[in-house]
């Protein structure tokens, strides 16, 4: 599995790290700083933080990991930020970033249909 790691910061970073880190070397907009841009809207505030995502699992394989890592930066903002958003906003705003990552905020088995 993929690991995120966010401490504050002044503005919002993201630096790659692991096996799998090349795959995402020419990516410089990546699911997981949407998330971190999408919570700060959705909240009216700045988005700051220094993430750290050690990407294990392959980039663009069909297992999820994206959505699962920008599931994570949403959790994980959501603390650091005390925002205090329950995860039924958290899946609303992980929707708009990809279908999966709401299933992931919740991070359980569930059943979707309808997208």
């Amino acid at each position: 599995a993929d690991d995120i790691e966010a401490a504050p910061h002044d503005a919002l970073t993201l630096d790659v790290v692991g096996p799998e880190a090349g795959g995402l070397a020419a990516e410089p907009d990546n699911l997981v700083l949407r998330a971190a841009r999408a919570l700060a809207a959705a909240t009216g505030r700045e988005a700051w933080a220094a993430l750290t995502l050690r990407k294990n699992l392959p980039v663009a394989s069909g297992i999820g990991g994206g959505s699962a890592d920008a599931a994570a930066a949403l959790r994980v903002l959501n603390v650091l930020w005390d925002a205090k958003l329950p995860n039924e906003a958290l899946r609303a705003i992980g929707a708009t970033l990809g279908a999966d990552v709401p299933v992931c905020v919740e991070s359980r088995p569930m059943r979707m249909q309808g997208i």
